[in-house]
């Protein structure tokens, strides 16, 4: 039998990515929705793929129907936030209820299912934050970024001008090297699951597309060997990874992002190339049903805690 592998897509829209390069009031073109979503339903169906899409509640509201033709297909539906807040980590306590409890509420009642999972913008995680999770009733948040590239990723927000991004640098360093596997987040407001971007060894490389455009493939292949041994496989999309700036009118301010400059062809043929090579040992399932032994005795710690 295949072992499991979670696939995860970030759907942040086009003005949202321009915002973290520093441009701001861009009103967004749709084209994340619109173009990019419709393509990634069609990879998935034709390779029998199912995902979890973190979905900013603030642009999902907008298109309901293409929400609940996620959830149709097989799809999970979860929170990246009420408004994407690069600042998410300075919010004042009403604030950030609305970014993360009530989003929750909000998007449950969109998808007519409860939302079982969340991730932080721009990868943001503090015990405010952690607290706030475990309030609203997630099971699982997949902020985690176990990578020396979460400093340098927060360090470039910083210096595009974006003001909420944490200074406790020393508690961005732990995090950069922290746990890599799947564990349990206790907090004064209730326990969750915690579900780490996987990283390529021996580098801590993160697993996800975009990095794709910036290795060499003999290097990112070599690197995606090393995976198997760990039991704990994710890897992360970003939608603006379908789009392409040959086909789509997209904002030319957004070319310099990896891969934007490259060919919607291409980017579709690397996209199945990768589900179907790196990832083609693996049975892909949204993160909410991935069955690691990591999270199988986790669940059973907490069966045996509530059944106390």
């Amino acid at each position: 039998m295949k072992p499991y592998a979670a696939l995860s897509v970030d759907v942040d829209t086009v003005a949202t990515h321009l915002q973290g390069y520093g441009y701001w009031g861009v009103r967004d073109d749709g084209l994340v929705y619109e173009r990019a979503l419709p393509r990634m339903l069609d990879l998935f169906g034709a390779l029998g793929i199912r995902a979890t899409f973190f979905v900013v509640v603030e642009d999902a509201l907008r298109y309901p129907d293409l929400i609940r033709e996620l959830i149709h297909q097989g799809h999970e539906v979860a929170c990246h936030s009420l408004t994407h807040p690069f600042k998410i980590s300075r919010l004042n306590e009403s604030h950030l209820y609305d970014e993360i409890v009530y989003a929750r509420s909000v998007l449950s009642q969109l998808t007519g299912q409860p939302v079982l999972g969340f991730r932080s913008p721009s990868w943001q995680l503090s015990e405010r934050l952690m607290g706030m999770i475990a309030e609203a009733g997630y099971w699982y948040d997949a902020t985690a970024y176990p990578s020396p590239l979460l400093l340098l990723a927060q360090f470039e927000i910083a210096r595009r001008g974006q003001k909420g991004t944490p200074r406790e640098w020393g508690k961005l360093w732990n995090q950069a090297f922290g746990q890599r596997m799947p564990y349990l987040v206790r907090t004064d407001r209730g326990d969750f699951l915690e579900l780490p971007v996987s990283t390529l060894t021996p580098l801590r490389i993160p697993f996800y597309h975009t990095l794709r455009w910036m290795l060499p493939r003999s290097l990112w292949r070599w690197m995606c060997g090393g995976l198997r041994q760990t039991g704990y496989v994710t890897y992360v999309f970003h939608a603006v990874d379908f789009l392409g700036a040959d086909t789509d009118p997209i904002d030319r301010r957004l070319l310099p992002h990896p891969g934007m400059r490259l060919p919607l062809q291409y980017k579709l043929q690397e996209a199945r190339r990768v589900l179907t090579e790196e990832l083609g040992a693996y049975r892909i399932v949204p993160l909410s049903e991935l069955p690691t032994v990591q999270l199988s005795r986790i669940r059973e710690q907490l069966r045996a805690e509530a059944m106390a």
